[in-house]
């Protein structure tokens, strides 16, 4: 049916509609493709984009297994991927040592990032343990990227030791 096809509502142009309840959209921003979504709702702007930077203008959740909530509560992983992002692109950092900081682009997508940190020193320790941080400058002196390369999880006991040391 070509009845609507070609319309534009918000980011989302239609690519074929078959009945108001299933409709198939592509963002016009980044080609994400929504399927059987409503009419109404990319009328009403409400149909989520997970490649969206919605998160400090450069972080986004992306497709995976890696749930961003459980119980409508932002899930441990996504605090730590999240608070990573706060500290680089917030300007809201009270230490030097966030001055300047980055994160690896693929860590941009939290879903790489959940499957990314299973495999950094640490982690298993992290999951059991709350004292537990992720640190960018610990395993390479004074490194300011987050990346899977340099990045390990230390106890926040040593992060307030080493801080000393940084500049």
């Amino acid at each position: 049916m070509t009845k609507h096809v070609g319309e534009v509502h918000h980011d989302w142009e239609i690519l074929s509609y078959h009945n108001r309840l299933n409709v198939t959209a592509r963002s016009i921003s980044n080609g994400y493709i929504a399927e059987n979504v409503q009419m109404g709702h990319l009328r009403r702007n409400l149909v989520k984009n997970p490649y969206n930077k919605s998160v400090y203008g450069i972080g986004y959740v992306g497709v995976g297994e890696t749930p961003t909530t459980e119980n409508g509560r932002s899930t441990r992983v996504y605090r730590l991927w999240s608070d990573m992002l706060r500290r680089c692109y917030s300007g809201e950092s009270k230490y030097p040592t966030y001055s300047d900081c980055s994160v690896d682009e693929s860590w941009h997508c939290f879903q790489t990032f959940a499957s990314d940190i299973k495999s950094i020193e640490g982690y298993e320790l992290w999951l059991k343990d709350h004292n537990y941080q992720l640190d960018k400058d610990v395993k390479v002196e004074g490194n300011r990227l987050y990346s899977k390369d340099t990045c390990m999880f230390i106890t926040f006991q040593e992060n307030q030791s080493a801080r000393k040391f940084r500049v």
